[in-house]
């Protein structure tokens, strides 16, 4: 009987150890080479556009800052001011490039005050608020109904109606020049700075005026800082001052109702009670005295 022979032996025997986990044993380190290569490339794209961004945005800030410096090169800060709030107006200082924050400092900044650089040669004429070639205008309006706590403390002047604020006249303002009125709006000079201010804001001086009635104190009439008999005095009035402007008057805290009113009379500015005020008879306003309105939507001359 003849029994089976062994097996033969395939001539490729030897290479059976190649099996296909032995292949893909092999492609593995390539593979993460070419992982490695691709996420470090990309990773260097990445921190390159990064980079870029960051220099980008530098030189913008540069450029912007070189700009604020060159507009604020004038001896009136109220013309740098407005110099300042065109720039926002027209979008070259944006909101996320400080815009936000310099509009709130304009808003807040009163006439005659804020940064400037004055310029080689130039004189100050002596008035905080202007330069050589600024004069100063002591107009017939005054600053009205700004009551107490009021956010801007005074009324906001404009580049134009409801643009950016360049700067605010105190509530206790006088001297307010006012020219075209339209839409509840009017152009308006006060010292140095010009622009818009909203009308219901403004009154003729002549429509405002009280003189000092019915005051106990023997060296007259005690003007105080803040509405109220615990305010700190800022002056003293005779009993027969006559030339009081009367801005505002509205009830004051912790006084049980009792209404006070915030004047001004030559330097001595404050609060002091509607019981010591007697208005004086209002004097119609001239011609050159009234505002000129446009034809078109214009605005009545400004409540007295």
């Amino acid at each position: 009987m003849n029994e089976p022979g062994p097996t033969p032996t395939p001539a490729n025997a030897e290479h059976d150890d190649r099996t296909p986990a032995g292949k893909s044993s092999s492609l593995t380190p390539i593979l993460i080479a070419i992982w490695t290569t691709a996420i470090a490339a990309l990773g260097n794209g990445v921190v390159s556009w990064f980079n870029g961004r960051q220099m980008y945005a530098l030189e913008q800030e540069k450029a912007q800052s070189a700009v604020i410096l060159e507009v604020v090169k004038t001896n009136s800060p109220d013309k740098a001011a407005g110099n300042l709030a065109f720039l926002v107006e027209i979008g070259v200082i944006s909101e996320e490039q400080a815009g936000e924050r310099l509009k709130n400092c304009l808003r807040t900044r009163v006439a005659g005050q804020g940064p400037s650089i004055p310029q080689s040669g130039e004189t100050s004429s002596g008035d905080a608020s202007g330069d050589a070639t600024c004069s100063p205008v002591a107009g017939d309006y005054v600053v009205t109904n700004v009551h107490l706590g009021d956010s801007d403390g005074g009324l906001n002047i404009r580049v134009g109606p409801n643009q950016t604020a360049i700067g605010v006249i105190p509530a206790t303002g006088t001297g307010v020049d006012v020219g075209i009125c339209a839409n509840g709006w009017c152009q308006v000079r006060y010292k140095c700075l010009s622009g818009w201010a909203y009308a219901e804001y403004l009154a003729l001086r002549s429509t405002r005026l009280a003189r000092v009635k019915g005051t106990l104190e023997l060296a007259g009439l005690i003007v105080r800082r803040d509405p109220g008999p615990k305010g700190a005095p800022t002056g003293t009035l005779a009993a027969d001052t006559s030339d009081v402007v009367k801005h505002v008057c509205q009830e004051a805290p912790l006084t049980d109702h009792e209404q006070w009113c915030q004047i001004s009379s030559g330097k001595i500015a404050g609060w002091v009670p509607l019981a010591n005020l007697e208005d004086q008879k209002s004097v119609q306003p001239t011609r050159s005295q009234q505002p000129v309105a446009t034809p078109a939507g214009s605005a009545p001359p400004p409540p007295e």
